[in-house]
């Protein structure tokens, strides 16, 4: 994907899952108090998710301008299952 190799990409959506319990207390941002510096939270997702070089590079290659355009920090929890049921995945060329 976007030219970082397969196992590259499985090693970063390995490492995430296992310390998403770690990661979920900070995923929404509702009723949190925000800085007014922050306009831009991608870079500070990749901060606090510690990730190497090379699995930044493959986060940037899965987190798209798109994705990141019409992600919503304050959203409600939303499992992977249900977001599917909303989306047409033929849509993301699979």
């Amino acid at each position: 994907m976007n030219n970082v190799d397969i196992k590259t990409l499985n090693n970063l959506m390995d490492n995430l899952f296992v310390n998403k319990d770690e990661y979920n207390k900070d995923s929404h941002l509702i009723n949190k108090e925000l800085p007014s510096f922050i306009i831009n939270l991608w870079d500070k997702v990749k901060e606090n998710l510690k990730l190497n070089p090379t699995e930044i590079a493959a986060f940037d290659a899965i987190i798209t301008n798109d994705i990141k355009s019409s992600f919503n920090f304050g959203a409600e929890d939303l499992s992977v299952k249900n977001y599917l049921k909303k989306v047409k995945i033929e849509e993301f060329g699979i």
